[in-house]
């Protein structure tokens, strides 16, 4: 006789996480993600590139965390503010 035991769910591939997030920063207004590049091994994403503020980089960081199946965030997104000061738009 076998005894048949109920695994746990498959926690989501590492890729469709990547996806997950990258669909979240799309819908987020307040962050630029055509600049951040995601990915993500074993649960844990990083994200990485550049934003214009402090706050889009802990927007970001943010919306990555509220992807379920993500268990840790590594935020390398650099700030390069769109104009730098001293140097108005022309």
């Amino acid at each position: 006789m076998e005894l048949k035991t109920k695994t746990a769910a498959a926690a989501p591939a590492d890729n469709d996480l990547a996806q997950q997030i990258r669909h979240v920063l799309k819908l987020d207004s307040e962050v630029h993600d055509h600049r951040i590049r995601v990915e993500v091994h074993d649960g844990i994403a990083t994200l990485a590139g550049t934003v214009e503020t402090r706050f889009q980089k802990e927007a970001a960081e943010a919306d990555a965390k509220m992807v379920k199946g993500i268990v840790g965030v590594h935020n390398q997104l650099d700030i390069e503010p769109a104009f730098p000061q001293g140097k108005p738009a022309v």
